[in-house]
């Protein structure tokens, strides 16, 4: 059987739409990932880069983050927030919020919390 051009034409751009099918699923795929991860970076990039943090930008603190990390960030003295919080773990201030909460059997929310209020506390006494 014989196969005119217009066939090969048809069956030629048949193949050329699926490639671009699947390439823009790739790339939506892509850029989904990309914004999500952006998403985490900004953030952490805007206190870093945005001047000098305020009260208002303990809404980016994050479990994860180390006590010298928020210390660091906030500029808080070094002692500040094993005072405030009562903080007697050997590990501060390399010490995570989220560790620090599992060592006191508390949820990690709740130190977060403890932590976001203990650093507007320290910008309410600058004032």
């Amino acid at each position: 059987m014989k196969i005119s051009s217009n066939q090969k034409i048809k069956r030629f751009l048949e193949i050329v739409a699926v490639i671009m099918a699947l390439f823009l699923v790739t790339l939506l795929i892509v850029l989904v990932n990309s914004n999500k991860n952006f998403g985490r970076f900004n953030r952490f990039t805007l206190l870093h880069t945005s001047g000098p943090v305020t009260a208002d930008d303990v809404v980016f603190i994050q479990t994860w983050m180390t006590f010298d990390y928020v210390n660091h960030i906030f500029n808080l003295p070094k002692e500040y927030l094993m005072t405030k919080l009562s903080v007697s773990n050997g590990s501060y201030p390399r010490l995570t919020i989220e560790k620090y909460a599992k060592t006191k059997g508390l949820k990690s929310s709740v130190v977060l919390l403890q932590v976001e209020d203990a650093v507007r506390a320290y910008f309410a006494s600058k004032q």
